[in-house]
């Protein structure tokens, strides 16, 4: 295997998710895996009670590769975040390649790729406070556990701050099929079935406060370059690239054969290093 260098090339990250795979098994997720890369000293669980996420090692060709789980029951949320050393440079060009498996069912939650320069650095993760964990925040959201008007600054506290994340969402949360709005099922109001999005975490102009009269209330995450119907929980690998070109500060992804999106990213979320990291 050639040398890599981290971060100018080529990054592969294969991770594994999903609370339950009904009709395909772990272990032959882990079986159809593509060859990959040893992450050893590049990547590391985030330091943060209650994190489900591992790392996985497994054995292809003869050579040793990293898979990282982030969650395999309900009720739990994990991340793997970048090392020091390891820090995403946005000064410079950079490309970064993984892929993703939700199992066979949309019985996860999704994830979402982040870049952030949190102050909590590789213990950042959306604070639940004493409530029980909500999956639509993905880990980097903020938490909706408002039951009254409530400024969308107050939920962008408790998200990731300075943080920029792109999700692969496999779980729309609508309200749910009467439409009643159970605490934390009102993100996706807009997107149709599994979608893939780009946004602030932390910036209060990604949530909008709905209800008040005839339901109550709720925020709305407000999704930027969406692509939605996506085929996200069907079993396979799905490739996904992400390249940044820091004189432009733009990051474009592509999702398999997909087509190339792009969006600029405010360099303040992690200038002139951050933490990139799977939630």
């Amino acid at each position: 295997m050639k040398e890599v260098r981290f971060w100018g090339l080529l990054l592969g990250l294969f991770v594994c998710l999903g609370a339950v795979i009904p009709l395909v098994s772990k272990a032959d997720v882990l079986d159809m895996a593509p060859a990959g890369l040893n992450l050893e000293g590049l990547f590391e669980p985030g330091k943060f009670d209650r994190n489900s996420a591992t790392m996985q090692t497994v054995s292809k060709n003869g050579h040793s590769q990293h898979v990282i789980e982030l969650t395999n029951d309900d009720n739990q949320v994990g991340a793997m975040w970048s090392t020091p050393v390891n820090r995403f440079n946005m000064r410079v060009d950079n490309q970064v390649s993984m892929w993703v498996n939700f199992g066979d069912k949309a019985v996860s939650e999704g994830l979402a790729v982040v870049l952030q320069n949190d102050p909590r650095k590789m213990s950042a993760i959306s604070r639940y406070g004493k409530k029980s964990i909500i999956g639509e925040n993905l880990g980097v959201y903020g938490t909706d556990t408002y039951t009254r008007r409530t400024a969308p600054a107050t939920i962008a506290k408790t998200a990731i701050q300075k943080s920029w994340a792109l999700e692969l969402d496999t779980k729309v949360n609508d309200g749910g099929f009467w439409g009643l709005y159970p605490r934390g099922n009102s993100f996706d109001e807009k997107p149709k079935k599994m979608h893939m999005a780009a946004s602030y975490p932390a910036s209060p102009d990604t949530y909008t406060q709905r209800g008040g009269l005839t339901s109550s209330y709720r925020f709305e995450q407000n999704h930027g370059s969406i692509a939605d119907k996506l085929p996200l929980a069907d079993g396979n690998w799905h490739h996904l690239v992400l390249k940044w070109v820091a004189s432009k500060q733009i990051m474009s992804y592509t999702l398999d054969q997909g087509p190339t999106r792009m969006t600029t990213i405010d360099t303040t979320v992690g200038y002139p290093e951050c933490y990139l990291g799977i939630n």
